[in-house]
């Protein structure tokens, strides 16, 4: 395995790992990034190591659950959503996992007044609510009820205890439990053939850096669309999720309703999603070596001719092209290909004047 420093935009430097395979020269190396760099591409880490090992996959839903649809106020916390079989989930987690000396109070409104919740279950727990709390901290510490309550819906963020010490589990819960709150899980319907949607929305910026994070974990990949605000609405976030990179979860996940379970049977049972995202450099000369090892398949020499003019092609074709290629042959296509962890990311154009 070799690995390299890549300082970002931001500063942070960090170790690329780039192969696999064996490279026996590693001078090739600055010479990935000169091509990355010309070809506006930026190297990313597609997964990061999950930190913690604690908690379980039921607190972590229950925490996904109180992001999405919980508030809380001094002594108290509520959580409102119209399915029952939630409600119910929601608290029983609460009596065993956290306290029983809790009070219920399920009541319901038509959605007419002010609140428009609808069907809503209050949780009173007497003490030990800290974490619960913090999910309405910005500054990424617990913080006391009265600031908790001021900053609301947008200052959520995922607890620092969760997204830093929770096991694989418990975030698998976590993701589960925003998904059937404020996420979406359903089709598209508009094409010939149904595609899947899988996206979160919020209005807390700093609830999306967190899922960013939370997405990373598990190899993947999200894009944030931005929602300007209209009329008294404050700006809004959709996060929608890579379907190729959630497909890879596979049986691992699941929810907690029929309904969500249903979707994501039907999901995974789908043929491999296209990942057209999933790019790699090329460089001149080596898509145009390529082109003269498959002078009679038309599909692939079109291929190596696409990725020669566009400097890049996505990993899958990669992959093919160099199928039955002989060792030490393209060797910065091989590198950039077997390393499926590293991700290149399509740099914006800038049109400033600067």
């Amino acid at each position: 395995m070799v690995s390299f420093k890549y300082s970002g935009r931001e500063g942070n430097e960090f170790d690329i790992q780039l192969s696999s395979i064996p490279i026996r020269s590693p001078h090739i190396l600055p010479d990935i990034l000169a091509l990355a760099e010309e070809k506006g591409l930026t190297p990313f880490h597609r997964r990061i190591p999950i930190p913690g090992g604690e908690y379980d996959w039921e607190i972590g839903w229950w925490y996904g659950a109180l992001i999405s649809d919980g508030w809380i106020t001094n002594k108290m916390i509520g959580y409102a959503k119209l399915d029952s079989d939630k409600r119910a989930a929601f608290v029983d987690i609460v009596r065993r996992k956290f306290s029983s000396d809790i009070t219920v109070r399920e009541y319901s409104e038509d959605g007419s007044g002010d609140n428009k919740l609808g069907e809503s279950t209050k949780v009173h727990i007497s003490g030990g609510s800290e974490l619960a709390q913090s999910v309405f901290c910005c500054n990424r510490e617990p913080c006391n009820e009265e600031e908790a309550a001021k900053r609301g819906a947008l200052r959520k963020i995922i607890p620092r205890e969760i997204l830093q010490g929770g096991s694989r589990d418990c975030l698998l819960g976590l993701l589960a439990g925003l998904l059937e709150g404020d996420g979406t899980l359903t089709w598209n319907r508009n094409t010939k053939n149904p595609r899947p949607v899988i996206r979160f929305s919020t209005s807390s910026p700093y609830l999306v850096e967190d899922i960013k994070v939370l997405g990373r974990y598990f190899g993947v990949r999200v894009t944030v669309t931005t929602i300007k605000p209209r009329n008294r609405s404050n700006t809004a976030y959709g996060v929608c999720f890579s379907i190729p990179d959630m497909q890879k979860l596979g049986t691992e996940m699941r929810f907690m309703t029929d309904k969500a379970n249903d979707f994501w049977s039907k999901f995974i049972g789908r043929p491999e999603a296209k990942d057209h995202l999933d790019v790699v450099p090329v460089s001149y000369a080596e898509a145009s070596l390529l082109m003269t090892l498959h002078p009679t398949n038309s599909r692939l020499y079109g291929n190596a001719a696409e990725a020669r003019s566009a400097g890049r092609t996505t990993r899958k074709t990669g992959k093919l092209l160099l199928e039955g290629v002989r060792p030490g042959i393209c060797p910065l296509l091989k590198a950039v290909v077997a390393a499926d962890d590293v991700c290149w990311r399509v740099k914006k154009p800038d049109f400033s004047d600067n």
